[in-house]
């Protein structure tokens, strides 16, 4: 198994993001939020 997740819930098929398995949840909250604000 893979220890990266692709997201590929867009218009396209094509991966834009992978989200790691094996990171803690405060970590890939905060990667998260991060992005969240950046576009906001």
């Amino acid at each position: 198994m893979s220890s990266h997740i692709s997201m590929t819930h867009n218009e396209h098929s094509i991966p834009v993001l992978l989200v790691s398995s094996e990171a803690p949840l405060d970590v890939l909250h905060s990667s998260a939020a991060s992005r969240f604000l950046a576009v906001t």
